[in-house]
């Protein structure tokens, strides 16, 4: 999960080498940037009662993601 006007990512590389400061930025932070500063990304709006739903599917994705 990327806060970017916070500068934070939830991985496992900004844990250990952003905040080592071995490196300025993980590369999903770094991706999020270059994304914004070419406008090529996609905005999708919902409500806050679809907060947890997200969130699991986003979960399940990352544990996915893992294997």
């Amino acid at each position: 999960m990327i806060y970017p006007h916070a500068g934070y990512c939830s991985c496992s590389d900004f844990y250990f080498r952003v905040l080592d400061q071995e490196v300025a930025v993980c590369y999903h932070v770094l991706a999020q940037r270059l994304a914004e500063a070419l406008r090529h990304y996609d905005t999708v709006p919902e409500d806050d009662e679809a907060y947890q739903e997200l969130m699991d599917i986003w979960k399940e994705y990352a544990v996915l993601d893992q294997s």
